[in-house]
């Protein structure tokens, strides 16, 4: 008995050692259940392998996607399976692992990121993930039971008093529409069309990019508006923040939930890379600390695990204020708001639509339904490509946009003498080791944003062959965020990261350049104004092909 007490208590002692370097936590957790959420889980260690783990959740608190921040800068990218299990890790040059499961198996298929298949593994769950993966097929009462319980802006790495000064307050909403999208002429069959959305001066982003033409759709469009701090009034007291703290708890109740979500993850990394290291794949989703041992990721599954979310301190009162804030400013935005929505394909005319509704209004808005018919193109579109570069600022002032890429369509109505530009990206990044006064860290940012913009000609210059002068003018509305990672001094030592931050944004557009309509070619130079850092781009037509 002696002995086996003695196993058993070294056997705690080696599973608490490979814990303790995962136990230093930060956890930033945004909505409540029944919202969308966005938890993060920061560990505060700069020689561990993650470095940060990002888990977004739908209302019905079923995981949508989750990042992972790795030591080096890189991010890699989760998606999940039908029972929300993670099924396939991206890495940030295309490579991928494909996660199937069965029974206390998974089976693991590497992608080169040319897209070549590089073989696959099937193995064993380790015992010590096993129970991180089976716990995230579980609905969220049954998991927190069993445990006991956007924009292209200024990425200030600086103190929060000085950040707090005039601080941006972001609010977003989801407008739910049903869409009956229809086809003018013989039906050539399903093809999907872009989906577009406007709504001056907010933001708005549907939350898919295309749906079948035709046939009936329902999506989301996000709808986000920001104003600065100093234009809202400041809390009278400690009673004006009392009910929002409560809510501030209430959303680190919801994180405590999200908590299996983000230690799945972990686990399918440990996974992959013990099939890596099995298979002697070496790809951007392989980590080669989590390969050598399932003790690794293990310690990290259980530290995540047994976190306990603070439920006061500073964060909730930062949070507290952050919701109060968020109130006002939707209080403010709170009146009839135009959105327009359009659908777009190639061979057809866009056809768009407008609605008038209250998108921040205090109770949900009633979903919105309406028919687009796509007619057969007057005048046609071009397609092209384009980049965006950003500029970083004086010290400390990095861009969170360095350069973003997407697709560009020009469309012309001959019938109304008008083309019109959309241009769209959605683009994630890592920029590692940024260095200045503060220390080093690497920065991890998102960017999702369209750039409309419309020009009118004269009749005679869209029957004419030669050159056609571009100059548009429009708006680039979008969604962006950062957030820091393995901070640490100029020496080497470790510092807490500062906290991130997710913004909405609307900028005055131009597009000049020319367009030759004999060979319908053309290139261009694209302006955006009022942007906080020097930011600017290219467009070109047709698109540039892919290196």
């Amino acid at each position: 008995m002696g002995f086996g007490a003695g196993a058993a208590g070294s056997a705690w002692q080696t599973r608490d050692a490979r814990t303790a370097p995962w136990r230093k936590i930060r956890v930033e957790h945004q909505g409540r259940r029944g919202e969308s959420t966005r938890t993060r889980v920061v560990f505060e260690n700069p020689k561990l392998a993650i470095q940060a783990v990002e888990v977004v959740r739908a209302p019905d608190a079923t995981p949508e996607v989750g990042h992972v921040a790795l030591r080096e800068g890189e991010e890699l990218t989760i998606h999940y399976d039908d029972e929300a299990r993670p099924s396939a890790i991206q890495g940030p040059d295309g490579a991928a692992a494909e996660l199937t499961y069965k029974g206390g198996k998974v089976h693991v298929s590497f992608v080169a990121p040319s897209k070549e298949p590089l073989g696959d593994k099937a193995l064993a769950v380790p015992a010590e993930l096993r129970g991180a993966l089976k716990l995230s097929a579980l609905p969220a009462s049954s998991t927190f039971e069993s445990l006991g319980s956007l924009a292209i802006s200024e990425a200030w790495a600086q103190d929060k008093a000085a950040e707090a000064e005039d601080a941006t307050v972001t609010v977003e909403r989801r407008v739910a529409f049903d869409l009956d999208l229809r086809l003018g002429g013989s039906d050539p069959g399903p093809v999907e069309a872009e989906i577009e959305a406007s709504c001056a001066p907010f933001t708005c982003l549907p939350t898919r990019p295309s749906a079948p033409a035709p046939g009936k759709t329902s999506l989301f469009i996000a709808v986000a508006g920001t104003k600065k701090q100093s234009e809202l009034g400041a809390p009278d007291g400690s009673a004006a923040l009392a009910p929002y703290h409560d809510i501030a708890v209430i959303e680190r109740g919801e994180a405590k939930r999200a908590l299996p979500d983000v230690a799945a993850v972990i686990a399918a990394i440990g996974v992959t890379a013990i099939a890596c290291r099995s298979e002697k794949v070496e790809l951007s989703v392989c980590s080669a600390d989590l390969g050598k041992s399932a003790a690794v990721a293990g310690g990290a599954v259980r530290a995540v695990l047994a976190h306990e979310p603070a439920t006061k301190g500073a964060m909730v009162d930062e949070r507290a204020r952050e919701l109060y804030f968020q109130e006002q400013a939707r209080a403010a935005f709170d009146k009839p708001l135009k959105i327009e929505l359009c659908a777009a394909r190639d061979g057809y005319a866009r056809a768009c639509a407008a609605w008038t509704l209250h998108p921040f209004a205090a109770e949900e808005t009633p979903s919105a339904r309406g028919t687009l018919e796509l007619k057969k193109g007057i005048g046609g579109t071009l397609a092209g490509s384009f980049f965006i570069t950003q500029s970083d600022g004086a010290d400390c002032k990095f861009s969170p946009s360095p350069k973003t890429a997407g697709s560009m369509k020009l469309a012309f109505d001959n019938e109304k003498n008008t083309a019109t530009a959309t241009l769209k990206s959605s683009e994630r990044g890592t920029r590692a080791n940024l260095s200045c006064s503060l220390g080093v860290a690497n920065m991890s940012f998102s960017q999702a944003y369209t750039i409309t913009a419309t020009q009118t000609f004269t009749k005679a210059e869209l029957e004419g062959s030669g050159k056609l002068p571009i100059r548009m003018t429009g708006s680039m509305s979008g969604t962006g965020s950062y957030s820091f990672s393995n901070c640490r001094t100029s020496g080497g030592g470790s510092v807490n990261c500062p906290a991130g931050k997710s913004d909405s944004y609307a900028y005055p557009v131009e597009l000049v350049g020319e367009i030759d309509l004999a060979t319908q070619t053309g290139t261009g130079r694209i302006v955006v104004q009022n942007a906080p850092l020097s930011t600017s781009g290219s467009w070109r037509i047709p698109a540039e092909k892919a290196p």
